[in-house]
């Protein structure tokens, strides 16, 4: 009886460790998830009612089929001899927290590593974090059937668009849509919806050849690589969809007339704007 009694502690104290053992594992998994930019969606309504996480997930909440991605990528660096890092910290956090806010609404992944993450630093390192935008783009073609690739100082402003909309407005024909830009410029790359297709899958494979030949600490250094195969490219002209009028998909802070209540996206493109005057009172408080 003695022998049967030791024996059966003995098994209820291995089944507690395991139980320990199991949730340590558990538990330093989510933490890395998250210090490597993976954390689940925050779920924000507009009203900024209801925060929760909620799960990952790549199947539209709308009732489509799609996988959906949203990528970005935040340049942000940190100057010791500068007094601006609090303001560019609180605009990052400002931004992520819109981001995932639209994400979460319609049931899309959002993919951005995390400021000073492991994959941030990775990336900073090895791509400069200028050409993060061709390389995620490219390494993610496999996973999912729609990309949107959204700038760092560029917001959502109508949350009430889905991307589903903007690809009926892209056709069956278009693979890519921009927005028109400044003249002189033939579109803005810091806006795009991609598709999955060979033909994208060409064009952003063609374009690192041009890349790796760009100095890394040049500005707008895939735009002009754009324009290139846009013309160069064969069926460029067709699969490249230039929308106008260019405010109502992204709308820029510097030119006063573009924003308007259908702007889909705020950009500051390089305007010392306040971003945050037109961003949701719940990022607002997020990122304090």
């Amino acid at each position: 009886m003695l022998r049967y009694a030791t024996k059966r502690t003995r098994a209820l104290v291995c089944l507690v460790v395991l139980s320990v053992v199991a949730f340590q594992q558990a538990t330093s998994t989510r933490l890395s998830r998250q210090r490597d930019g993976l954390r689940p969606n925050r779920k924000l309504d507009c009203a900024g009612h209801g925060a929760r996480n909620m799960p990952r997930t790549r199947k539209s909440t709308r009732g489509g089929s799609s996988r959906i991605a949203i990528l970005s990528y935040s340049n942000l660096r940190e100057d010791p001899s500068k007094q601006t890092n609090h303001a560019n910290l609180t605009l990052y956090k400002m931004v992520r927290c819109n981001h995932e806010a639209y994400a979460g609404k319609y049931g899309y992944d959002y993919l951005s590593p995390s400021y000073m993450s492991a994959k941030w630093l990775a990336s900073r390192f090895v791509l400069n974090g200028l050409r993060y935008k061709t390389f995620t783009i490219l390494s993610h073609f496999d996973e999912y059937d729609v990309l949107v690739w959204i700038d760092h100082d560029a917001i959502f402003y109508n949350m009430d668009l889905s991307v589903e909309y903007w690809l009926t407005k892209m056709g069956s024909e278009a693979d890519i849509l921009m927005a028109e830009d400044l003249p002189g410029y033939k579109f803005n790359a810091g806006l795009q919806i991609i598709k999955t297709t060979n033909w994208t899958k060409t064009f952003y494979a063609k374009a690192i050849d041009e890349l790796l030949r760009t100095d890394v600490n040049a500005g707008y250094i895939e735009q002009p690589i754009f324009y290139k195969l846009y013309d160069t490219l064969e069926h460029g002209h067709r699969k490249i969809k230039i929308h106008t009028p260019r405010n109502t998909f992204q709308a820029f802070l510097k030119v006063k007339s573009d924003l308007s209540n259908t702007s889909w996206v705020v950009h500051a493109t390089q305007c010392k704007c306040d971003l945050s005057l037109h961003i949701h009172n719940a990022c607002l408080f997020a990122s304090r």
